[in-house]
């Protein structure tokens, strides 16, 4: 069956018929994963002709407005998005960067660092590379109220990026 028509004529993405190729292939090999491909379908085709509102993700000083600023940073975001929480005198406390008129907890705390240094620019690896040869400029980078757990390790994670 060839989902790369929808019955009004009109044709879906140029990539669906690729993308579902690709996306049974995969799954082949998993023994418990199972997908309705009529289902599937009815979903796609009824949302095809749906009028969805975007959400505002809109999130001042963390998250950049740009876009070609944001997806660079979600990708270090994302490498070093973990494990906020840390033990101080015997209670969890979670990794808190100070802004004024308000702080950031936890993952929005990691991403106001990223932002401090990058703000609407793209992070390129002309940018990053200074913080990644040195711990202190890293660790300056993430600075906050309180340590943030595991830095050293999110150091070595994000330093070894440019080795894939």
């Amino acid at each position: 069956m060839s989902f790369s028509k929808i019955d009004d004529g009109g044709g879906m993405n140029r990539y669906t018929e690729a993308t579902l190729q690709e996306t049974k292939k995969a799954l082949s090999s998993f023994k418990y994963v199972k997908i309705s491909w009529e289902r599937h379908r009815a979903v796609s085709l009824a949302n095809a002709c749906r009028s969805f509102a975007l959400p505002v993700w809109d999130f001042p000083d963390v998250e950049p407005k740009s876009h070609k600023a944001f997806p660079s940073h979600c990708f270090f975001w994302n490498v070093i998005n973990f494990c906020f929480d840390a033990r101080s005198e015997g209670r969890l406390v979670k990794f808190e960067v100070e802004y004024p008129g308000k702080n950031f907890t936890g993952a929005y705390a990691m991403a106001r660092c990223f932002y401090r240094v990058f703000g609407e620019q793209p992070i390129t690896p002309e940018k990053i590379l200074p913080f990644l040869r040195s711990w202190e400029k890293f660790r300056e980078t993430f600075r906050g109220i309180n340590e943030m757990p595991l830095l050293k390790e999110r150091f070595e994670l994000i330093a070894g990026w440019n080795t894939v």
